[in-house]
């Protein structure tokens, strides 16, 4: 966009959009751009713009010649899909139109204009300031390296601009009385510009200043020798007269009195000695608060206790040399039930800058006016602390000055146009470390520096509760962490135990919440009843029982408060200390609430999963829900609200246990969240569900909990326990004539029969399961079965059968579209295919099953298409492409924590190494696999241990490490 162009000439020729330079071409391109900058938007005519770029000496065609050169600049200037035209077409030539501040000898000139009028008007410190701000934006030769006579032009226009800026500076520092400290600086440019005598003469006055005649008569000797050597000229009248009145010691030289120094104020409270982290942070403030003279706001936001009034004295410690005129500071009570009146603090600031108190008017606006005016002139820092919003602000703003501002507040200050806003964290674990250090001693951490993290992650990071925490030890130097790590444990009392002194983390929260209106209140209270690490608009307006729009509106005004934090557009969460306070709050709601989000959620999951499987037997004989959930328009959006809503679902279903309808949700979410499970997680929540289905007598919320137990014992590969608890609700569910608990388990029970090589046992439990899914609708289901049937009768070698079954699933479910279960059925085709010898068919289902897993995301199938393509690689002698493959394959295993497929890769992994001449490294990759089938007692363990006595050979058997 124009707004973000900018482009220096006081120097080498540069220019940005936004923070990216531009690359503006080749010399004579520049050249052209750098004429129409200096036109500050004033129309350059053709025939000037060629007499600017070649003179006496243009080429053939100079109007065409010209006119490529603006075809070029113009996509540089305005990129495709800019709506701004910057490069414009006038009557006979062009002109550039740029927003003001663009150019930096613009800007130049603005500042050295300023200087002029605040010099006329007496006020030299600022004129000087003003001229070096001036000075400061040159970066060398202006137009450096740039053709053309113009450019010549302007670069000699521009450095004399330069020098007599610079010039009229040097002027000020004399009159302000600094010509000890400007010796060196005069000397040098001197040098630099010897026929320059103003310079000489600015060098002489201050030699004479600094009490030293003779050097001041010697520069004005070796001037007079210099010019009649260069130019045969004697030195000009003011040289001239300034030298006579060196020898006569004229009064009128001598340096000014500076008039005494006001007492300014120092209100800043002390440093704090301690302070920690926020390096970051705090470079960035100090520069915004060194930048110039602008105004400069930093507003600082965040919960209570997280450390906005540290950061802000301590950032004002370090910059206050910035500002000479003195710093005001008010802690403004924002929290308090009395917050101060703006009127009072300007009168309080009013008397600190000088004014009587009979001067100062009784109108706020008269009052905040002279206040701005007394400042006008003034180099002041100003911090408001603890500000309960921007009303409370405004009036103690200083004006147009060089005075900088920092503001704290709980509350988000809207509407100050503040350069820099701040919602400030909570400090990392390791600066949390280092100030629980600092305040409890090195050797006590030291030695136990495990029991200081658990404290510090306790305080959730928070520096005023580990302040505190550490307050306490520090204290009591006949405690251990340890002792102080037990106190914190229990939930129920970590507030309490957060309290030293007059400090108490509970007080200070209670500030915040007595802030909220009726509304407020509630939801702070109810939205920190689910257990999930963060909520999203739609989950709010669950809990709350409110229209998202009103649900929106309550979180937005939360985290106004600094009660809620905002990482993310419509996403909402506590800091967790903020939440156990929330949480120890009365309300009567909380179970309703936690019911209303199950409920949100299961209707969601369900509209999650008539998008990915519409016929999915997770969706039969469910009960309605109340609320609608959310609509999904096709996959991306399912995977894109399961990727942020995933660990909040299974949160939820471990904390609702009790809830009738959580079984629900949790087997709605094996089929929608599959790709994102981890088993051992669902395993342990599936029996807490049942568990507590059991204790209230609910027989099918019992019976679908030990289902998906079962199904996840078995995918962990504990046989055993899986088929005890597969039996078990496989009699629950025929118990209550429940076909879809019926069904699943003997569909688990099958999976389970295959794994332990019972195939007669798995065709037994599937044939039996077939009907069952197809009376239900179940195409997923009847894919499943014919899958696993097609792997049992090839394994009884029923080879057509195994073939024809397999297909019949592929056939099925690439009838129905459903990408995820193809991509499974091929994976079981090409299993039989392989089994019968038809290994490039089987290749073939394969690769498209990988495609179609890594489409899906479903990281655990993706393992086992690599694991398969690497046995067929290894079965056509293809070596080292097994190799690769089964190297995936363990990668992607270890990463989803899936032990059992991570030793099928180990073992193909170490075949392949062997039969590469690899045989030491393929030996421990067998080992490796032989310990984790040996833990899971699984039938492969015996595969694995002879391939290993076998590879031993003529050496003789040696034992091997499990």
């Amino acid at each position: 966009m124009t707004m973000d162009l900018r482009f220096a000439v006081l120097g080498p020729l540069r220019g940005w959009r936004g923070e990216e330079p531009l690359d503006l071409g080749r010399p004579q391109q520049q050249a052209l751009l750098a004429l129409l900058l200096l036109r500050q938007g004033r129309a350059l005519s053709d025939e000037a713009i060629v007499d600017g770029l070649w003179g006496q000496a243009p080429p053939a065609r100079p109007t065409h010649a010209m006119r490529i050169l603006v075809s070029r600049l113009r996509p540089v200037l305005e990129p495709d899909g800019s709506p701004w035209k910057v490069l414009t077409t006038v009557s006979g030539g062009y002109a550039l139109r740029l927003p003001p501040g663009a150019l930096d000898a613009a800007v130049f000139e603005e500042r050295v204009e300023a200087a002029d009028k605040a010099r006329a008007a007496g006020e030299l410190s600022r004129a000087r300031d003003l001229l070096s701000e001036a000075l400061a934006l040159w970066s060398g030769v202006p137009l450096l390296g740039l053709p053309g006579p113009q450019a010549e032009a302007h670069r000699a226009r521009l450095t004399e601009r330069r020098l007599l800026a610079l010039e009229h500076r040097l002027e000020l520092d004399l009159e302000l009385g600094r010509h000890q400290r400007l010796v060196a600086e005069l000397t040098s440019l001197s040098e630099e510009f010897p026929l320059r005598e103003r310079l000489r003469g600015l060098l002489m006055l201050a030699l004479y200043r600094s009490g030293r005649q003779a050097e001041a008569l010697a520069v004005h000797a070796a001037t007079r020798v210099l010019l009649a050597d260069e130019l045969g000229v004697d030195p000009g009248p003011d040289l001239t007269a300034l030298h006579q009145a060196i020898l006569r010691a004229d009064p009128a030289l001598a340096a000014p009195v500076q008039a005494p120094a006001r007492t300014a104020p120092a209100q800043l409270p002390a440093d704090v000695v301690d302070f920690t982290g926020r390096q970051a942070l705090v470079g960035e403030l100090t520069g915004l608060l060194h930048e110039g003279a602008s105004l400069v706001i930093s507003s600082v936001s965040g919960i209570g206790g997280v450390g906005k009034t540290a950061l802000a004295v301590h950032v004002a410690h370090l910059v206050r040399d910035r500002y000479p005129d003195g710093q005001l500071y008010v802690d403004l009570r924002g929290v308090e039930a009395a917050p101060l009146a703006p009127a009072a603090v300007l009168a309080a600031f009013l008397r600190a800058l000088g004014v009587s108190g009979d001067s100062i008017p009784e109108d706020l606006e008269e009052r905040a006016a002279l206040y701005r005016t007394t400042l006008a002139n003034l180099r002041m820092l100003v911090v408001l602390d603890n500000a309960a919003d921007a009303d409370q602000v405004r009036p103690l703003l200083p004006g147009a000055t060089a005075s900088g501002v920092v503001i704290t507040s709980r509350a988000r200050l809207i509407g100050l146009n503040a350069d820099r806003m701040i919602d400030l964290a909570a400090l990392t674990s390791g600066e949390a470390l280092e100030l629980f250090t600092r305040i409890v001693g090195t050797a006590r951490v030291a030695a136990e520096r495990q029991a200081a993290e658990q404290v510090v992650a306790a305080c959730a990071c928070l520096p005023l509760a580990v302040r505190i925490a550490a307050s306490r030890l520090a204290a009591r130097p006949g405690w251990t962490i340890a002792s102080l790590v037990v106190r914190l444990a229990d939930q129920r009392r970590r507030l309490a135990e957060l309290r030293t002194g007059d400090l108490a983390m509970e007080a200070t929260f209670s500030l915040g919440y007595g802030q909220l209106d009726v509304g407020q209140a509630r939801a702070f209270r109810l939205l920190a009843v689910p257990d999930g690490d963060d909520f999203s608009v739609a989950a709010a307006a669950a809990v709350l029982d409110l229209e998202d729009w009103a649900a929106e509106d309550l979180c937005e005004s939360l985290a106004d408060a600094g009660l809620l934090e905002a990482p993310s557009p419509g996403r909402y969460r506590y800091h967790d200390l903020l939440k156990l306070y929330a949480r120890g709050l009365p309300e009567q709601d909380r179970d309703a609430a936690l019911h209303r989000l199950v409920d949100f959620y299961l209707a969601t999951a369900r509209s999650a999963q008539s998008v990915l499987e519409p016929d999915a037997l997770s969706t039969a004989r469910q009960s309605p829900t109340v609320s609608p959930g959310l609509a999904f328009a096709g996959h991306p959006a399912v995977e894109g609200w399961l990727d942020a809503e995933v660990a909040n679902l299974f949160h939820t279903t471990l904390q609702a246990a009790s809830d009738p309808a959580v079984a629900d949700l949790l087997y709605v979410l094996l089929y929608v969240a599959r790709v994102h499970l981890r088993w051992e997680q669902i395993r342990q929540i599936a029996q807490t569900i049942a568990q507590a289905a059991a204790e209230r007598g609910d027989r099918r919320s019992h019976g679908l909990a030990r289902t998906a137990v079962a199904a996840m014992l078995i995918f962990q590969r504990s046989l055993n326990e899986g088929v005890e608890e597969g039996t078990a609700a496989l009699a629950l569910g025929r118990a209550m004539d429940d076909p879809v608990i019926v069904v699943e388990n003997l569909q688990v029970l099958g999976a389970a029969a295959m794994i332990r090589r019972d195939y007669e046992a798995a065709i037994g439990h599937l044939t039996e399961a077939l009907p069952l899914h197809r009376e239900l609708g179940d195409v997923a289901g009847v894919g499943a079965a014919l899958g696993i049937l097609s792997r049992a009768c090839l394994a009884l070698d029923r080879q057509d059968e195994a073939v024809d079954l397999a297909r019949q699933g592929v056939k099925l479910v690439r009838e129905t579209r459903r990408s995820r279960d193809l991509g499974t059925r091929l994976y079981d085709l090409g299993i039989v295919l392989h089994g019968v010898g038809r290994c490039d068919e089987a290749a073939e289902a394969w690769a498209e099953s990988l495609t179609r897993h890594r489409a899906a995301g479903d990281r655990l199938m993706e393992g086992g298409a690599l694991f398969r393509l690497a046995e067929c690689h290894l079965a056509a002698g293809l070596f080292d492409e097994a190799r690769v493959r089964a190297e995936e394959a363990v990668a992607v295993n270890v990463e989803i924590d899936a032990a059992w497929e991570q030793a099928r890769a180990l073992t193909t992994l170490g075949k392949a190494l062997s039969l590469l001449d690899q045989e030491e490294s393929g030996r421990a990759r067998l080992r490796e696999a032989l310990e984790i089938f040996e833990r899971l007692d699984v039938p492969e363990a015996e595969d694995v241990r002879a391939m290993l006595w076998q590879s031993v050979g003529s050496r003789g058997p040696a034992p091997l490490s499990t």
